[in-house]
């Protein structure tokens, strides 16, 4: 399965669990709001909160969930190496582009997200991880 393909599914189901994780919280909120005007004004702050927090936190480990089931790691494109949390919050800050950065790598006019272009970060098959003398683990990824 090609890399384009993988990345797809593995943003799809991080999405999918964003979309589960915002219905579950919402019915619990739903059951202490019974009235439906308090509900709908706690229900739309909640859902934006939600989403803008398990976008920005998505890859805080280095992996989604999405990614660890298709085997794929952030890494820094220059060092090979993994990267720093705040590096992981930074690209994922412009996640709402996702249709923008979707359209612009299927048409073959970019080859990264805008977010891992600016900060020289690629998603590679993960193949195998060691850890040197530094503690930061090198990541050696197959390219595609």
């Amino acid at each position: 399965m090609g890399i384009i393909i993988r990345r797809f599914f593995s943003f799809y189901i991080d999405l999918m669990i964003a979309s589960f994780s915002s219905v579950i919280v919402c019915g619990f909120v739903g059951k202490l709001y019974p009235n439906e005007e308090q509900f709908m004004s706690v229900f739309v702050y909640l859902v934006i909160g939600m989403a803008i927090i398990l976008f920005l936190i998505k890859d805080i480990s280095g992996r989604s969930v999405g990614k660890r089931i298709f085997r794929l790691i952030i890494i820094d494109r220059k060092m090979n190496t993994s990267i720093s949390k705040s590096k992981l919050i930074l690209r994922n800050i412009l996640a709402f582009l996702w249709i923008l950065d979707g359209i612009l790598i299927y048409e073959g006019v970019i080859k990264y997200k805008i977010m891992d272009k600016a900060l020289g970060l690629d998603v590679v098959p993960k193949s195998s991880s060691s850890s040197n003398s530094g503690g930061r683990s090198v990541v050696i990824g197959r390219r595609l």
